[in-house]
């Protein structure tokens, strides 16, 4: 159910809706950015913070969290459906941010869409450290990112 519109100050219009949530079977393609608002209380009365969704060539998928090393080593098992939605015929990015100041250094040894593997460099480590793993979400590695207009009449 459509509750209205708003004007913006540079001539542009919103529709608001007034459904939980908005579902659509299929793309959806915008010349703008897409981004998430919530309505915030702060001491200079309601305000609200504007995050803007990142872009990228490829539809991504990710997964983060925080481990621990023991004896120099950690497994992690990912998330079921991080692995039912990422490709894994391509390639992952992983990052490691070490929550030590004496750290050495990690190294991904081993990595899918099911487990990763990190080892400090020392061997010894017991410490805890963040990942971050980014995939290619299935079925949409071969997108083309330039293309010819789409006749949209």
């Amino acid at each position: 159910m459509v509750l209205g519109t708003h004007e913006e100050n540079d001539g542009t219009s919103n529709v608001v809706f007034g459904t939980d949530a908005v579902q659509i079977d299929g793309n959806i393609e915008v010349s703008g950015t897409k981004h998430f608002v919530e309505a915030v209380s702060t001491d200079a009365g309601r305000r609200e913070v504007v995050y803007t969704a990142p872009e990228a060539p490829v539809a991504r998928t990710e997964t983060s969290g925080v481990a621990q090393l023991e004896d120099g080593r950690a497994e992690i098992s990912l998330p079921d459906h991080f692995r039912m939605v990422t490709d894994e015929d391509e390639e992952l990015l992983v990052q490691t941010t070490p929550y030590a100041a004496d750290s050495r250094g990690l190294a991904v040894v081993e990595h899918s869409v099911r487990r990763l593997v990190i080892e400090d460099r020392d061997g010894t480590g017991d410490y805890e450290f963040a990942y971050t793993v980014k995939g290619t979400r299935e079925g949409h590695a071969q997108k083309e990112v330039v293309r010819s207009p789409i006749d949209r009449e």
